[in-house]
Protein backbone atom coordinates (compact mmCIF):
# COMPACT_ATOMS: atom_id res chain seq x y z
CA UNK A 1 0.00 0.00 0.00
CA UNK A 2 1.49 3.52 -0.99
CA UNK A 3 0.32 6.82 -0.23
CA UNK A 4 1.34 10.15 -0.70
CA UNK A 5 3.82 11.42 2.38
CA UNK A 6 1.72 13.46 4.53
CA UNK A 7 2.92 15.32 7.60
CA UNK A 8 -1.14 15.71 9.43
CA UNK A 9 -1.02 12.29 10.96
CA UNK A 10 -3.29 10.78 9.07
CA UNK A 11 -1.27 7.79 8.24
CA UNK A 12 -1.22 7.35 11.81
CA UNK A 13 -4.60 6.31 11.69
CA UNK A 14 -4.16 4.57 8.48
CA UNK A 15 -1.21 2.48 9.89
CA UNK A 16 -3.37 1.41 12.98
CA UNK A 17 -6.22 -0.32 10.61
CA UNK A 18 -3.13 -2.19 8.81
CA UNK A 19 -2.04 -3.38 11.82
CA UNK A 20 -5.58 -4.35 12.98
CA UNK A 21 -5.90 -6.57 9.65
CA UNK A 22 -2.38 -7.73 9.89
CA UNK A 23 -2.83 -9.33 12.83
CA UNK A 24 -6.51 -10.64 12.33
CA UNK A 25 -5.38 -12.02 8.70
CA UNK A 26 -1.91 -13.05 8.96
CA UNK A 27 -1.41 -14.78 5.43
CA UNK A 28 -2.28 -11.69 3.90
CA UNK A 29 -0.24 -9.31 5.30
CA UNK A 30 -0.31 -5.26 4.08
CA UNK A 31 2.75 -3.20 3.75
CA UNK A 32 2.37 0.73 4.35
CA UNK A 33 4.92 2.96 2.82
CA UNK A 34 4.52 6.97 2.67
CA UNK A 35 6.58 8.31 -0.42
CA UNK A 36 7.76 11.99 -0.29
CA UNK A 37 5.08 14.29 -2.64
CA UNK A 38 7.87 15.03 -5.07
CA UNK A 39 8.57 11.62 -5.83
CA UNK A 40 4.87 10.04 -5.53
CA UNK A 41 3.25 10.59 -8.81
CA UNK A 42 5.93 10.27 -11.62
CA UNK A 43 9.45 9.25 -10.12
CA UNK A 44 7.36 6.67 -7.98
CA UNK A 45 3.88 5.66 -8.67
CA UNK A 46 3.47 6.16 -12.37
CA UNK A 47 6.37 4.65 -13.55
CA UNK A 48 5.60 1.53 -11.09
CA UNK A 49 2.22 0.80 -12.44
CA UNK A 50 3.29 1.54 -15.66
CA UNK A 51 6.04 -1.22 -15.38
CA UNK A 52 3.62 -4.03 -13.42
CA UNK A 53 5.38 -3.40 -10.43
CA UNK A 54 3.20 -0.95 -8.68
CA UNK A 55 1.42 -1.30 -5.06
CA UNK A 56 -2.03 -3.41 -4.91
CA UNK A 57 -3.23 -0.43 -3.09
CA UNK A 58 -2.31 3.28 -3.81
CA UNK A 59 -3.75 6.64 -3.00
CA UNK A 60 -4.91 8.51 -6.11
CA UNK A 61 -6.29 12.73 -5.97
CA UNK A 62 -9.26 13.13 -8.35
CA UNK A 63 -6.87 14.83 -10.30
CA UNK A 64 -5.17 11.99 -11.06
CA UNK A 65 -7.86 9.04 -10.96
CA UNK A 66 -9.51 9.25 -14.68
CA UNK A 67 -5.77 8.72 -15.68
CA UNK A 68 -5.18 5.05 -13.87
CA UNK A 69 -8.50 4.09 -14.30
CA UNK A 70 -8.46 4.53 -18.30
CA UNK A 71 -5.34 3.33 -18.92
CA UNK A 72 -6.67 0.16 -16.62
CA UNK A 73 -4.53 0.13 -13.86
CA UNK A 74 -7.68 0.31 -11.43
CA UNK A 75 -9.13 -2.73 -10.61
CA UNK A 76 -13.39 -2.31 -10.26
CA UNK A 77 -14.12 -2.92 -6.25
CA UNK A 78 -17.91 -3.74 -6.84
CA UNK A 79 -18.18 -7.08 -5.20
CA UNK A 80 -16.53 -5.27 -1.81
CA UNK A 81 -19.26 -3.06 -2.06
CA UNK A 82 -22.44 -4.48 -0.85
CA UNK A 83 -25.73 -2.79 -0.69
CA UNK A 84 -25.64 -2.54 3.13
CA UNK A 85 -21.79 -0.98 2.68
CA UNK A 86 -23.04 1.31 0.00
CA UNK A 87 -25.61 3.01 2.44
CA UNK A 88 -22.71 4.48 3.93
CA UNK A 89 -22.39 7.16 1.11
CA UNK A 90 -23.95 9.74 -0.15
CA UNK A 91 -25.02 8.93 -3.70
CA UNK A 92 -22.87 11.87 -4.93
CA UNK A 93 -19.77 10.27 -3.52
CA UNK A 94 -20.18 7.05 -5.27
CA UNK A 95 -20.87 8.53 -8.15
CA UNK A 96 -17.62 10.37 -8.11
CA UNK A 97 -15.86 7.24 -8.14
CA UNK A 98 -17.78 5.55 -10.37
CA UNK A 99 -16.56 4.74 -14.01
CA UNK A 100 -18.30 3.14 -16.53
CA UNK A 101 -21.20 1.54 -14.09
CA UNK A 102 -18.27 0.14 -12.16
CA UNK A 103 -17.24 1.05 -8.90
CA UNK A 104 -13.53 2.09 -9.15
CA UNK A 105 -12.18 3.07 -5.81
CA UNK A 106 -13.09 3.47 -2.52
CA UNK A 107 -13.96 7.10 -0.81
CA UNK A 108 -12.00 8.39 1.41
CA UNK A 109 -12.22 12.05 2.19
CA UNK A 110 -15.04 14.75 1.04
CA UNK A 111 -14.23 18.40 0.68
CA UNK A 112 -16.35 21.46 1.33
CA UNK A 113 -15.50 23.78 -1.47
CA UNK A 114 -16.17 27.56 -1.64
CA UNK A 115 -14.31 30.18 -3.77
CA UNK A 116 -13.50 33.49 -1.42
CA UNK A 117 -12.78 36.91 -2.94
CA UNK A 118 -11.94 39.61 -1.92
CA UNK A 119 -14.40 42.25 -2.22
CA UNK A 120 -11.88 45.00 -1.78
CA UNK A 121 -9.21 44.21 -4.67
CA UNK A 122 -12.47 43.33 -6.71
CA UNK A 123 -13.93 46.77 -6.23
CA UNK A 124 -10.28 48.26 -6.79
CA UNK A 125 -10.22 47.03 -10.65
CA UNK A 126 -14.51 47.44 -11.12
CA UNK A 127 -14.62 43.89 -11.18
CA UNK A 128 -18.49 42.02 -10.06
CA UNK A 129 -17.90 38.07 -9.14
CA UNK A 130 -17.91 35.35 -11.75
CA UNK A 131 -21.08 33.72 -12.88
CA UNK A 132 -19.45 31.45 -15.09
CA UNK A 133 -15.98 29.40 -15.59
CA UNK A 134 -15.09 31.65 -18.54
CA UNK A 135 -15.90 34.46 -16.28
CA UNK A 136 -13.49 33.48 -13.38
CA UNK A 137 -11.06 32.22 -15.45
CA UNK A 138 -11.23 35.87 -17.12
CA UNK A 139 -10.96 37.68 -13.70
CA UNK A 140 -7.99 35.62 -12.85
CA UNK A 141 -6.21 36.44 -15.37
CA UNK A 142 -6.30 40.51 -14.69
CA UNK A 143 -5.67 40.11 -11.22
CA UNK A 144 -2.69 38.24 -11.72
CA UNK A 145 0.16 40.77 -10.85
CA UNK A 146 3.88 39.92 -10.35
CA UNK A 147 2.75 39.94 -6.29
CA UNK A 148 -0.84 38.13 -6.45
CA UNK A 149 -2.18 35.09 -8.17
CA UNK A 150 -5.69 36.11 -9.47
CA UNK A 151 -6.79 32.78 -8.26
CA UNK A 152 -5.38 29.57 -6.32
CA UNK A 153 -7.29 26.07 -5.86
CA UNK A 154 -5.73 24.15 -3.48
CA UNK A 155 -5.22 20.65 -5.05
Amino acid sequence: MWALDNPDGRHKVTQSFIDEWNAENPDIQVKFEAIPADQYMGEKLSAAMMSGTGPDIFFLSRGDFLKFVESGLVHPLDEWFTEERRQDFLPLVLEAVTYQGKIMTYPMEMDPVALFYDKQVFAENNLQPPQTWDELVDIAVKLTTKDRYGIYLAP
